[in-house]
C-alpha cells in the first residue's frame, strides 16, 4: 500500500506536470511566454557583438526578439536567443534592410551599414 505522503507527492507532481503542459500549449498557440524572450536574450546573448576584422565577419541579423525587428549589423558568430514564439500582431514598418540599400562592411573593427 502506498503511503499517504507518497500519494500527496504524486498528486502534486501531476498538477505541476499539467501546469507545465498548459503553459507550453498557451505559448505555442498564443505566444504567452514571448515576454520572456528579451530578458533571456540579454542574459544568454548579451549585447550585439559588432566586432570584426574583415567585411566577411559582418552580417545583417535580428538583434531583438520581436517580429518587427529590422535587424542590424553584427558579427557572424553572434545570435539572438529567442526560445518562445512571438504571436503578437503588430503593424511593422517597412524595413530599409529589405531593399538592400546598403552594404555590410567592417569599418574601424565595427560592423556597419554603408
Amino acid at each position: 500500500m502506498i503511503s499517504m505522503k507518497r500519494k500527496e507527492l504524486m498528486k502534486i507532481g501531476v498538477v505541476v506536470l499539467v501546469i507545465v503542459i498548459l503553459i507550453f500549449i498557451l505559448n505555442y498557440f498564443y505566444g504567452a511566454l514571448a515576454f520572456l524572450n528579451e530578458p533571456l536574450n540579454d542574459i544568454i546573448s548579451g549585447s550585439p557583438n559588432k566586432s570584426c576584422n574583415d567585411d566577411s565577419d559582418c552580417v545583417l541579423r535580428k538583434t531583438i526578439c520581436h517580429q518587427c525587428d529590422c535587424g542590424d549589423t553584427v558579427n557572424k558568430n553572434w545570435y539572438t536567443f529567442c526560445p518562445f514564439v512571438d504571436k503578437s500582431i503588430d503593424l511593422c514598418k517597412m524595413c530599409a534592410s529589405l531593399h538592400s540599400d546598403f552594404e555590410v562592411k567592417c569599418i574601424n573593427n565595427l560592423c556597419q551599414k554603408v
